[in-house]
């Protein structure tokens, strides 16, 4: 398994790098998304709000996996 040797002497295995990686672009897109949903607004819960939240749980989630997997290891 690959590992990341990181500043203060912490190692980051591949999967959790990845879960912070992955965790990381979905907050961002989802940030991206919202702003431009707030210059034009579509009134109603659409199905695109719907996906922004779950989004939004998988990347909290990746980022949760990413922290406890590296405490665990």
């Amino acid at each position: 398994m690959a590992e990341l040797q990181v500043g203060g002497g912490e190692i980051m295995t591949s999967n959790s790098l990845l879960l912070l990686v992955g965790g990381l672009t979905i907050l961002s897109l989802s940030v991206y998304i919202i702003q431009r949903e707030k210059e034009s607004p579509k009134p109603g819960l659409n199905l695109r709000n719907i996906l922004l939240v779950l989004a939004n749980i998988v990347a909290v989630t990746m980022l949760l996996l990413s922290f406890f997997s590296n405490q665990i290891l």
